[in-house]
C-alpha cells in the first residue's frame, strides 16, 4: 500500500545566465530552499512517499528525474529502490532513480499506460538532457474554432475567448480526458449565451467574466507541464511544477454536484411541477410543521411521465479555479476557491465542503429564473401580482410555489415598514409595480436564505453540528465580517429551522447557540471572535431574530416543500467507500467527494501532508452515482 509519509521537499530549478543550462536542486525544507533562491528560479514543494529522502542531484554520478501524470498513486507498483514522491502539478508522481534499469521499468510503466511527461538526465545537478514521454499535438475540436459573430468593438475579446477556450480543450484531451466535454458543453452553452444577449454590453461583460476565468484555468492546470521548463506557474511556491492536481479536485468536487442534479432532472422537474394537481390548502398559509413540507413534490407519476416528452436541458458547467482575491465566489459562469485551500483543504476553515455553498447559489439561481425569467415581462409579473393579491386562486403546485415565493419577497419588504410581520398583502393590494420593487429590495437577502437553506438540506444532510462548524469555521477567516453578523446569524437560523419546522423558533435558536459555544469549546489558544460575537448576538437579540426568522419562513418553506426531494439527497449522503486512513492510498478510488470531505477536513491547523492526500484523493474521485 501506497503511504504518504517523510515531510516536504523542494524542488529548485535554475536557469544559468548566458546560455541555456538548467541546474536543479533537492532540499529537504523551504528555509534551505529559500536561502538558495536567486531570482530566476522556480520552485514546487515534492512529498515523500515512504519516507524518501530529497533527491540527491549535486553528485557526479548520473541519476535521473523523471516526472509523469495524471496518475492515482494507489496503482503505482514499482521496485523498492526507486524513490517516489507525489506533486500537486498535473505530472502528479516525481520518481528519483540512478541505475538504467529503474528508469526502463518506468518507462515501461508510463508508455503501457499512456502516461505523458518528461525525463530529466542529471550530473552534477545541471540537466544533461531532457526527453519527453508521449507528448503530442492534439487537435482541437472545430466548434471552438468557429468565428464568434460579434461586432467590431468586441471582436478582440471574442478571438481571446477562442483562443482560450481551443488551449484548455486540447489540453484536457491529452491530460484531463473527463473535463474535455465539460469544457465542450460550456463553450457551446457560451455561444448560445452571447448570441441571445440584447446588447454589447451585456456580451462585454459575460466575455470579460469569462475570459479571466478560463485564463486562470489554464494557467493553472496546465502550467508546469511538459515541457517543464519552458511552463512557469503564476503561484511562486509551486512555479516549477504547478497545481494542475489541486485544479482537478476542485473540478471534481463541482462534477459530484452538478452531475447529480443534471441525472435527477432537478430543475426540469421545478418546470413541471405545472403539471401537479395544487394542494386543497393555501400552501402559504400552511404551519411550518404541516405534512406538506415534508412531502416529495418533485418524484411523482404525473412528472416522471412528462419526463419522457420534455426532456431536460443542458445545463452549463462553470470553470473552476483558485484565487488569492475571490476565494469561494460563483457567477454565472465560474466557481472558484481560495489559494489556501491548497495548503489547508484538511481544515474546517478552508475545506473544499464550502464548495457547495457556491453551486448552491448556482442552482438558486437557475430556480429564480424559472419563477422570475425576464422582468421586462409585465405579462408574467401581472400574474405574479394576481397570485400575491389572491386575485386568481393557483392552478398547480407551481403556481403555489410562485405564490410563496412572491410572499418571501413581499415579507422582506415589509420587515424595513415594521416591527412585526405584516399579513399576506389583501386583494387590490399588489401590482406590477410592487412586485418589481420586492424583488429588487429582497433579491440579495432573498439569495442568501434560500441558498443557505438549499446547502443545509442537501449537501450537510440537515446535521446541524457539521453546517455551524463548518460554514461558521470559514466565515471566521474572512476579512470585516464582524460588522454583519446579525445577517449570518439570521441565515444561519433560516437553514437550522429548515431540518426542524416543528420546533418553536426559540428551539431552533437555543441549539445553534450550543453549537456554536461546543464550537468555541474546540479552539485552543485565541477564540475566534466572530464566534464569540454570535453567541453574544443571540443572548442579547433572541427576540429580533425571531423576527427577522418569521419574515423570511415563506423562503424557508419554499425550499423545504418545492427544491428539496429526499430522494436526490440520497446521492450526497450515501457513504463513502472505501474507508481509508490519513496518508495512505489504496487501489480504490473514492467515490463520494463530498462525505470524504466531511470525514477527513476536520484539523483546526493546516497540514500540509494531510492537504496534499485529500487533494490526490479528490482529484481522482471515480463519480460513481
Amino acid at each position: 500500500m501506497i503511504r504518504l509519509e517523510g515531510g516536504t521537499h523542494f524542488l529548485v530549478l535554475n536557469r544559468q545566465n548566458g546560455d541555456l543550462k538548467y541546474f536543479v536542486q533537492a532540499y529537504r525544507g523551504f528555509n534551505d530552499a529559500l536561502a538558495s533562491l536567486k531570482s530566476n528560479q522556480r520552485i514546487s514543494p515534492i512529498f515523500p512517499i515512504a519516507g524518501a529522502p530529497p533527491p540527491s542531484l549535486a553528485t557526479r554520478d548520473k541519476s535521473f528525474l523523471i516526472f509523469f501524470g495524471p496518475v492515482y498513486p494507489g496503482l503505482i507498483d514499482f521496485s523498492s529502490s526507486i524513490h517516489l514522491y507525489l506533486t500537486l502539478g498535473t505530472l502528479n508522481i516525481t520518481a528519483w532513480c540512478s541505475d538504467e534499469s529503474e528508469l526502463q521499468e518506468i518507462n515501461s510503466y508510463v508508455n503501457n499506460n499512456n502516461i505523458g511527461g518528461e525525463i530529466w538526465e542529471i550530473s552534477s545537478g545541471e540537466i544533461t538532457n531532457i526527453s519527453q514521454i508521449r507528448e503530442e499535438e492534439t487537435d482541437v475540436p472545430d466548434s471552438s474554432k468557429e468565428v464568434i459573430p460579434i461586432s467590431p468593438e468586441l471582436r478582440t475579446s471574442a478571438r481571446e475567448y477562442s483562443l482560450l477556450i481551443a488551449k484548455a480543450q486540447g489540453k484536457a484531451k491529452q491530460y484531463w480526458p473527463k473535463q474535455e466535454e465539460n469544457l465542450k458543453k460550456f463553450d457551446k452553452g457560451f455561444r448560445e449565451i452571447l448570441s441571445k444577449e440584447k446588447d454589447d454590453l451585456g456580451r462585454l461583460t459575460d466575455l470579460v467574466i469569462t475570459n479571466a476565468a478560463i485564463s486562470h484555468f489554464n494557467s493553472q492546470t496546465y502550467n508546469g507541464m511538459s515541457p517543464i521548463t519552458v511552463t512557469e506557474s503564476d503561484y511562486s511556491i509551486h512555479s516549477l511544477l504547478g497545481i494542475g492536481l489541486a485544479s482537478q479536485a476542485l473540478a471534481t468536487v463541482r462534477d459530484f454536484v452538478s452531475k447529480t442534479f443534471t441525472d435527477t432532472d432537478f430543475l426540469q422537474r421545478i418546470k413541471l411541477l405545472k403539471h401537479r394537481r395544487r394542494n386543497a390548502d393555501t400552501v402559504y398559509k400552511l404551519i411550518s410543521a404541516d405534512q406538506f413540507f415534508n412531502q416529495d413534490h418533485l418524484y411523482s407519476a404525473e412528472i416522471n411521465e412528462e419526463l419522457k416528452t420534455n426532456p431536460r436541458g443542458p445545463i452549463l458547467p462553470t470553470l473552476t479555479f483558485f484565487s488569492g482575491r475571490d476565494g469561494f465566489r460563483s457567477t454565472r459562469f465560474s466557481l472558484s476557491a481560495p489559494l489556501e485551500v491548497i495548503s489547508g483543504a484538511n481544515t474546517y476553515q478552508w475545506t473544499l465542503l464550502t464548495l457547495t455553498h457556491e453551486i448552491s447559489h448556482i442552482f438558486i439561481a437557475g430556480v429564480l429564473g424559472i419563477f422570475f425569467p425576464n422582468p421586462k415581462d409585465e405579462n408574467k409579473i401581472e400574474k405574479t401580482a394576481h397570485l400575491l393579491s389572491n386575485k386568481i386562486e393557483p392552478l398547480n403546485l407551481y403556481e403555489q410555489a410562485e405564490q410563496l415565493l412572491a410572499l418571501g419577497f413581499a415579507r422582506l419588504y415589509q420587515e424595513s415598514n415594521s416591527s412585526n410581520p405584516s399579513p399576506p398583502p389583501k386583494e387590490n393590494d399588489c401590482s406590477i409595480d410592487d412586485i418589481k420593487k420586492y424583488i429588487i429590495y429582497g433579491s440579495a437577502d432573498a439569495n442568501e436564505i434560500l441558498t443557505h437553506t438549499f446547502d443545509f438540506l442537501y449537501f450537510y444532510n440537515s446535521d446541524a453540528e457539521l453546517y455551524v462548524r463548518s460554514v461558521w469555521s470559514s466565515w471566521s477567516v474572512v476579512p470585516d465580517i464582524e460588522t454583519r453578523i446579525p445577517e449570518y446569524v439570521n441565515r444561519t437560523i433560516c437553514a437550522l429551522f429548515s431540518g426542524n419546522m416543528e420546533w418553536p423558533l426559540s428551539t431552533t435558536i437555543e441549539l445553534f447557540k450550543t453549537l456554536l459555544e461546543r464550537l468555541l469549546d474546540g479552539h485552543s489558544g485565541n477564540k475566534p471572535e466572530i464566534i464569540t460575537r454570535a453567541i453574544t448576538y443571540l443572548e442579547e437579540c433572541e427576540k429580533d431574530c425571531i423576527i427577522a426568522l418569521n419574515y423570511r419562513i415563506p423562503f424557508v418553506k419554499f425550499v423545504r416543500g418545492f427544491l428539496y426531494s429526499p430522494r436526490i439527497a440520497t446521492h450526497f449522503t450515501r457513504e463513502e467507500r472505501p474507508d481509508i486512513s490519513s496518508s495512505e492510498f489504496r487501489k480504490e478510488t473514492i467515490t463520494n467527494p463530498l462525505r470524504f470531505l466531511e470525514q477527513h477536513a476536520t484539523d483546526h491547523q493546516p497540514q500540509m501532508l494531510r492537504s496534499v492526500w485529500m487533494l490526490q484523493h479528490l482529484a481522482f474521485s471515480e463519480l460513481e452515482q
